[in-house]
Protein backbone atom coordinates (compact mmCIF):
# COMPACT_ATOMS: atom_id res chain seq x y z
CA UNK A 1 0.00 0.00 0.00
CA UNK A 2 2.93 2.21 0.78
CA UNK A 3 4.07 2.23 -2.75
CA UNK A 4 1.05 2.63 -3.82
CA UNK A 5 0.71 5.89 -1.92
CA UNK A 6 3.68 7.22 -3.08
CA UNK A 7 3.41 6.55 -7.01
CA UNK A 8 -0.24 8.36 -6.38
CA UNK A 9 1.45 11.26 -4.75
CA UNK A 10 4.07 11.61 -7.53
CA UNK A 11 1.34 11.21 -10.15
CA UNK A 12 -0.49 14.16 -8.48
CA UNK A 13 2.43 16.70 -7.82
CA UNK A 14 3.30 16.43 -11.57
CA UNK A 15 0.96 19.25 -12.86
CA UNK A 16 1.77 17.84 -16.75
CA UNK A 17 -0.66 15.92 -19.04
CA UNK A 18 -1.71 13.05 -18.16
CA UNK A 19 0.10 10.77 -19.98
CA UNK A 20 3.54 12.80 -19.14
CA UNK A 21 2.84 12.97 -15.81
CA UNK A 22 2.49 8.65 -16.08
CA UNK A 23 5.55 8.32 -17.57
CA UNK A 24 7.69 11.35 -15.12
CA UNK A 25 6.30 9.78 -12.34
CA UNK A 26 7.08 6.13 -12.85
CA UNK A 27 10.88 6.72 -14.38
CA UNK A 28 11.67 8.51 -11.14
CA UNK A 29 9.12 7.10 -8.38
CA UNK A 30 9.16 3.88 -9.71
CA UNK A 31 13.23 3.72 -9.89
CA UNK A 32 12.63 4.70 -5.71
CA UNK A 33 10.14 1.81 -5.42
CA UNK A 34 11.94 -0.72 -7.11
CA UNK A 35 14.80 -0.06 -5.48
CA UNK A 36 13.41 -0.43 -1.88
CA UNK A 37 11.35 -3.69 -2.73
CA UNK A 38 14.80 -5.21 -4.07
CA UNK A 39 16.19 -3.88 -0.77
CA UNK A 40 13.65 -5.61 1.16
CA UNK A 41 13.43 -8.78 -0.55
CA UNK A 42 17.60 -9.15 -0.20
CA UNK A 43 16.67 -8.39 3.95
CA UNK A 44 13.75 -11.03 3.83
CA UNK A 45 16.01 -13.53 1.93
CA UNK A 46 18.77 -13.25 3.93
CA UNK A 47 16.95 -14.96 6.97
CA UNK A 48 17.22 -17.89 4.96
CA UNK A 49 20.85 -18.15 6.44
CA UNK A 50 19.54 -18.47 9.89
CA UNK A 51 19.62 -21.72 11.40
CA UNK A 52 15.38 -21.79 12.16
CA UNK A 53 13.03 -23.42 9.59
CA UNK A 54 10.48 -20.97 11.01
CA UNK A 55 12.53 -17.53 10.21
CA UNK A 56 13.58 -19.12 6.51
CA UNK A 57 9.62 -19.71 5.99
CA UNK A 58 9.06 -16.22 6.84
CA UNK A 59 11.54 -14.92 5.06
CA UNK A 60 10.92 -16.57 1.88
CA UNK A 61 7.38 -15.97 2.17
CA UNK A 62 7.90 -12.20 2.94
CA UNK A 63 10.26 -12.11 -0.27
CA UNK A 64 7.60 -13.55 -2.18
CA UNK A 65 5.08 -10.86 -1.10
CA UNK A 66 7.35 -7.86 -1.87
CA UNK A 67 7.91 -9.30 -5.50
CA UNK A 68 4.41 -9.41 -6.06
CA UNK A 69 3.65 -5.49 -4.32
CA UNK A 70 6.15 -4.68 -6.98
CA UNK A 71 4.76 -6.25 -10.03
CA UNK A 72 1.70 -4.67 -9.74
CA UNK A 73 2.75 -1.57 -8.85
CA UNK A 74 5.16 -1.01 -11.42
CA UNK A 75 2.78 -2.69 -14.05
CA UNK A 76 -0.49 -1.96 -12.99
CA UNK A 77 -1.08 0.81 -11.44
CA UNK A 78 0.37 3.01 -13.98
CA UNK A 79 -1.93 0.94 -16.16
CA UNK A 80 -5.06 2.16 -14.58
CA UNK A 81 -4.25 5.26 -14.32
CA UNK A 82 -4.77 5.27 -18.06
CA UNK A 83 -8.05 3.95 -18.02
CA UNK A 84 -11.42 5.53 -16.97
CA UNK A 85 -11.03 3.44 -14.10
CA UNK A 86 -7.75 5.94 -13.19
CA UNK A 87 -10.03 9.25 -13.69
CA UNK A 88 -12.39 7.83 -11.10
CA UNK A 89 -9.59 6.49 -8.68
CA UNK A 90 -7.33 10.13 -8.67
CA UNK A 91 -9.28 12.77 -9.98
CA UNK A 92 -6.60 15.19 -11.04
CA UNK A 93 -7.27 18.32 -10.98
CA UNK A 94 -6.46 21.35 -13.97
CA UNK A 95 -3.36 23.08 -12.75
CA UNK A 96 -5.34 26.54 -11.82
CA UNK A 97 -1.76 28.73 -12.30
CA UNK A 98 -2.05 27.69 -15.83
CA UNK A 99 -4.96 30.04 -16.72
CA UNK A 100 -4.97 32.91 -16.76
CA UNK A 101 -6.97 35.42 -14.99
CA UNK A 102 -9.19 38.16 -16.26
CA UNK A 103 -8.97 41.24 -15.19
CA UNK A 104 -11.63 42.54 -13.36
Amino acid sequence: IDYTLFLLSRYLEDSKDKNEAIRTTVQNAGLVVLLSGLTLMCTFLGLCFLPLQMLKSVGIGAAISIASSLLVNLTVVPALLHTRLGNWIVRKEPDHEAIPQEEL
